[in-house]
This record gives structure tokens, C-alpha cells and sequence, in this order.
């Protein structure tokens, strides 16, 4: 009789499609993570960048009295390296006809941005326009 011995385990070029295969797949799962992380990141950064828009703006809205000019924060707003900046100017409407010549009500247009100070990027920017009585 001739006896048949079966094969045991795995052969070697079975190991090694195995271990190709996990280390794509690791591979690709290490990448969604990573994307992932980094989305998530710049949602954040956004988000504070908002609420800092919106805090110097509200800011400017309670003051009764606008002042021109620029304005621009000195350092850090926080642990993100935000910088803050606001421009008030009176708004001139493009079609130049001066509606409010006859007003006692003169418009304004105020804006704040808020940047990045490592990158200088432009996170968040709002722009509003305000009646204010002339004095």
C-alpha cells in the first residue's frame, strides 16, 4: 500500500500573500485614520474660529458709538495661534446713489477676520453693515 501523507500547515508562499494582504489592508486603515484625524483637526480649528468671529463682532455691535478704523489682535487668542483683525468703514452702496443723504442714519461696514498665525490662512471672515445715528 502506498499511504498518502497530507500536507501540514501553511506553505511559505501562502505566508507571505497572508502578510501582503494584511499589510495593505493595515495600510489603507492606517490612511482612513489619518484623514480622519486631520478632518476633525481643521473642523475644530473652524469652529474656534467662528466663535472668535462672532465674540468680536458681537463685541462691536454693543458698542453704541463706531469708531473707523482697523483693529488687530497683538498675539495669540488662544492655544491655536488665532489671530483676530476688524476693519469699520462707512459702506458706500455700488450703484453710488446716496440713499441716506436725506438720513440722519449713516451705514457701516464692519468686518472681522480671523486667521491662522503660523500659516496666515484665512479661517473665518464676517462681514456685517450697521445703521448708526449721526450725532
Amino acid at each position: 500500500m502506498i499511504s498518502c501523507k497530507r500536507q501540514q500547515g501553511f506553505s511559505l508562499l501562502e505566508v507571505l500573500v497572508a502578510f501582503a494582504i494584511l499589510s495593505m489592508t493595515l495600510g489603507i486603515i492606517l490612511q482612513i485614520l489619518s484623514l480622519s484625524a486631520t478632518t476633525t483637526y481643521r473642523a475644530d480649528l473652524q469652529q474656534q474660529a467662528m466663535l472668535l468671529a462672532e465674540n468680536k463682532m458681537a463685541e462691536i455691535l454693543t458698542d453704541p458709538v463706531l469708531e473707523q478704523g482697523h483693529e488687530q489682535s497683538k498675539r495669540y487668542s488662544s492655544a491655536r495661534g488665532l489671530l483676530w483683525e476688524t476693519e469699520i468703514s462707512e459702506f458706500r452702496f455700488p450703484d453710488e446713489t446716496d440713499t441716506f443723504s436725506d438720513s440722519t442714519l449713516i451705514p457701516y461696514k464692519i468686518s472681522v477676520i480671523v486667521s491662522q498665525e503660523e500659516s496666515g490662512q484665512t479661517l473665518f471672515r464676517l462681514t456685517t453693515i450697521r445703521l448708526v445715528r449721526d450725532l
